[in-house]
């Protein structure tokens, strides 16, 4: 019998596909993905991740299904490549996959460096950044992950006025965005992807004048300084 196989396309009419996925070592390797089975029913795989045959980057079958994937039951939002690794983002943890030998293996588990939507990690010429509500980080592909914000802005940060107006880049119901400037090497991070980011200004004037001032984000260059 012939293995199961999807094709190439975000969910598709047949319910087969996938969500996120990256292409190296002449491989596409998708994650959070369905396939139909030998029988015809689509099975579910949110937590795995699966790589097509050498140059053949729309032809999988259920035995490229990687065993390093870990099944915890925390769906896989994005997959990221750099440096012969795969980063695979969960919502609470990354786990960071080695693909420079035939045999995939798994380098590191990190609970806490989890993203909650795929437009929160981008790759750039240094490495994979990623924000997420401890701060902007770097994955370089060498030593410890830097947070980039670390000394520069908090998450949860507020004005001196006390919790009236966030000004840090994470809060309720306003997920971050962050997109990479490659010609001038910044990193820009958008407070909110869901809603008006904004900061309104009530005057005491006769008028009761109501003034908002958009606030389009922020500008970091690629060792994290505020721009």
């Amino acid at each position: 019998n012939a293995s199961p196989t999807i094709t190439v396309d975000a969910f598709d009419s047949n319910g087969t596909g996938f969500k996120t996925a990256v292409i190296s070592n002449r491989r596409a390797y998708v994650g959070n993905f369905r396939m139909v089975t030998e029988s015809g029913l689509i099975k579910e795989f949110p937590d795995a991740i699966m790589k097509s045959n050498v140059n053949q980057f729309d032809s999988f079958s259920e035995n490229g299904i990687l065993e390093v994937s870990v099944n915890d039951g925390d769906e896989i939002i994005k997959l990221e490549e750099f440096a012969d690794r795969i980063l695979c983002f969960k919502r609470n943890t990354l786990y960071v996959i080695n693909i420079s030998s035939e045999d995939e293996y798994l380098e590191d588990v990190l609970p806490g460096y989890g993203i909650e939507e795929p437009h929160q990690a981008v790759k750039t010429q240094h490495g994979i950044v990623f924000i997420n509500s401890s701060g902007l980080h770097l994955y370089s592909g060498e030593g410890e992950i830097t947070n980039l914000t670390a000394t520069k802005r908090k998450p949860w940060e507020y004005n001196n006025e006390g919790k009236r107006f966030p000004i840090g880049f994470y809060f309720k119901e306003a997920v971050p965005t962050i997109g990479y400037d490659r010609e001038n090497d910044k990193i820009i991070v958008l407070r909110s992807s869901r809603a008006i980011d904004f900061q309104v200004d009530i005057t005491t004037d006769a008028n009761q004048t109501l003034e908002v001032a958009i606030q389009t984000g922020y500008l970091y260059s690629a060792n994290g300084k505020i721009m």
